[in-house]
């Protein structure tokens, strides 16, 4: 049976994941949509092997994703393509709540990142706006969404950057822990529903 190699990895550490050391509370304004840390530049940096690249990165639309992509393949000729699927669920906490295109476009700390200008946005322009108050429901039609879509992609090779819920919810059992920048392998096969876990990087 035919199946597509998707690789699924957790962002790098955020500036939420830092506020307890800095006193902040995690609710503050200031995390905001946050960026990553210095740290998780550095974890950026060194997350994947350079001779084995994939075909297609697809990113959530937070921040904190969308940068980690961009610093770990910097230099690298990877269409890059941002899907609402992939954004953490919840959005009582600010880190959560995704900022619009236009304010993502002001961002000094992407705009640093010449690929950020080609990072195709469209699907999150799409995006409809649906109840959260039947969440079991809602996350189901978001992963059977974003199951059938990578499905009908053409590349044979494709990494998921995203958040810990998300990696979380879409494999049928648990396994590892889901650390910053932690690469799993999986195979999605065309008449499954699931990503199977086949390794970890």
């Amino acid at each position: 049976m035919h199946s597509k190699k998707i690789y699924l990895m957790r962002h790098a550490h955020s500036e939420a994941q830092d506020c307890k050391r800095k006193g902040i509370p995690r609710d503050d304004d200031s995390l905001l949509d946050c960026h990553i840390t210095k740290l998780g530049e550095f974890q950026a940096k060194t997350a994947w092997v350079e001779d084995d690249l994939p075909d297609l990165v697809v990113v959530s639309p937070l921040t904190r994703a969308i940068q980690t992509a961009l610093i770990a393949f910097e230099g690298f000729d990877i269409p890059m393509i941002c899907h609402p699927g992939l954004k953490e669920k919840g959005t009582k906490l600010p880190e959560n709540i995704r900022r619009e295109k236009c304010e993502l476009i002001r961002d000094k700390k992407l705009n640093q990142h010449e690929a950020f200008a080609d990072i195709d946005f469209s699907l999150v322009l799409e995006e409809k706006v649906w109840s959260t108050s039947k969440k079991s429901k809602r996350v189901n039609f978001v992963h059977d969404s974003l199951i059938e879509w990578l499905k009908r992609r053409k590349e044979e090779r494709i990494l998921l950057v995203t958040h810990y819920k998300v990696i979380k919810d879409l494999f049928p059992t648990g396994f590892e822990e889901v650390d910053n920048c932690k690469v799993f392998e999986t195979n999605l096969f065309e008449g499954d529903y699931y990503l199977i876990k086949s390794g970890l990087i």
